[in-house]
């Protein structure tokens, strides 16, 4: 999970999606809101995709795991922070990620607690 964060946030889609099943499944509601998307990303398509919402949606965003929790089988909750800034609104929010596994890789990837999040 951490190369996953860490190819994220270092800007490598490519080798996060190494860790990914080919239909995986990425539930972001706070930046596909705001690139006016309402379903999920799905496939490695669709996390590139994400990954182009995500820099042309926010102009800074910081994701930080803070605690990884095992929960039933092949899921993983993790509670971390999002940080961000659109223009001169910042937000800074506590988030938890239900991570699901298949064969050893990442399947779907759900994000709550955000709330309401507009550009200024």
């Amino acid at each position: 999970m951490q190369s996953v964060y860490d190819a994220f946030t270092s800007g490598d889609v490519e080798a996060g999606l190494r860790h990914m099943t080919d239909d995986v499944v990425l539930d972001v509601e706070a930046t596909g809101r705001l690139a006016g998307r309402f379903e999920p990303y799905r496939g490695h398509d669709g996390i590139r995709e994400y990954f182009a919402d995500t820099q042309r949606v926010w102009d800074e965003l910081t994701i930080t795991p803070e605690t990884f929790t095992p929960a039933a089988d092949g899921v993983v909750l993790i509670r971390g922070l999002a940080e961000g800034r659109i223009g001169p609104q910042k937000i800074r929010a506590q988030i938890t990620w239900t991570w699901t596994f298949r064969d050893g890789l990442v399947a779907s990837i759900h994000s709550s607690g955000i709330g309401e999040v507009r550009p200024a």
